[in-house]
């Protein structure tokens, strides 16, 4: 189901999803590209594509070892949830001010569906 119908607000990597919303024909030959290399289905088309495939390991590595001033009294895995979609923590912590999301003294918890949605949204750039 949700190969069939992507949903961009609620991503499992913030890039795919940023490029499923900016360019939906680049996405679906990214896609299919994908499917046909990772997963042996039949290439439709012979059209190649380029895209980047440098790893963002070492950013997402650099996020985790951050000073937890960069979190603004946010619990840190509270915030890496976000981050580990490939969004930067800074960009998370001002979307979650934005949006308002309590510190709750900086102890974890599970935010609630239409606060993911918001934050999501915020970070996507549609808010």
């Amino acid at each position: 189901m949700l190969l069939e119908s992507p949903n961009p607000k609620d991503p499992q990597d913030a890039q795919v999803a940023k490029m499923l919303i900016e360019n939906p024909k680049l996405f679906a030959r990214t896609a299919h590209d994908w499917a046909v290399k990772y997963a042996g289905a039949p290439r439709v088309d012979a059209i190649p594509l380029k895209y980047d495939e440098t790893s963002k390991e070492g950013s997402r590595n650099d996020a985790s070892r951050a000073n937890q001033h960069r979190y603004a009294g946010y619990n840190k895995d509270l915030v890496d949830r976000f981050v580990n979609m490939g969004f930067d923590v800074e960009k998370v912590v001002d979307a979650f001010i934005f949006v308002g999301i309590d510190r709750n003294g900086g102890a974890d918890y599970e935010l609630e569906e239409a606060y993911m949605g918001d934050i999501t949204a915020r970070l996507l750039g549609e808010q």
